[in-house]
């Protein structure tokens, strides 16, 4: 065996066999795992990262759905009730018997979320969505969306805070409708 100068052993020879090695000495501070176990923090948040992602594009392709459905539904609605449920327009144009009602919807969430996964993920939400409603005679002849309205795998999901109003009210009075008040005695 020798020794350094300080007397630490510094490597020592072993014969064996008439081979001889060299073994290196354990290092001196504490010993290191290369490969450390995950924490449960990692772990869990591995296992929720597929929840999260599936809730996320849940609602966005129920926003999706609110804004094509509006493509349909609201055609042939009076300017009247269109601003009543959607509100003064941010544009708005005439050109003879068409008026082109224009609205701006963005997204108030600028968050970005970041998740730990190998090399690490990050996605994030917001956009903007431009609504162009088309009026002939004063009732909706066609709807346009325009801008940065595409969720992830939801087409025109940014579109829906503008519509969505409407959409309720439309359903709300289709149930309202539906319910009719039982005949009376006296009127048979």
């Amino acid at each position: 065996m020798t020794t350094d100068s300080g007397g630490t052993v510094a490597s020592r020879r072993i014969r064996s066999g008439g081979a001889r090695f060299r073994v290196k000495p354990a290092p001196a501070g504490p010993v290191t795992d290369d490969h450390p176990k995950p924490r449960i923090s990692d772990r869990m948040t591995k296992a929720a990262l597929p929840s999260l992602l599936l809730l996320l594009a849940a609602c966005a392709v129920k926003d999706s759905h609110i804004a094509h459905e509006a493509e349909t539904r609201l055609m042939g609605m009076s300017q009247v009730d269109l601003e009543s449920c959607l509100g003064v327009p941010d544009q708005h144009s005439s050109f003879g018997d068409m008026d082109i009602l224009t609205y701006y919807a963005t997204s108030t969430s600028s968050d970005s979320y970041s998740i730990p996964i190998i090399g690490g993920m990050s996605f994030g939400n917001g956009g903007y969505c431009h609504a162009t409603f088309q009026l002939k005679d004063k009732h909706v002849t066609q709807i346009l969306y325009s801008g940065e309205k595409n969720a992830t795998g939801a087409p025109d999901a940014y579109c829906a805070p503008i519509v969505r109003t409407c959409m309720a009210h439309l359903q709300q009075m289709s149930a309202v409708s539906t319910i009719t008040p039982a005949a009376s005695p006296s009127s048979r």
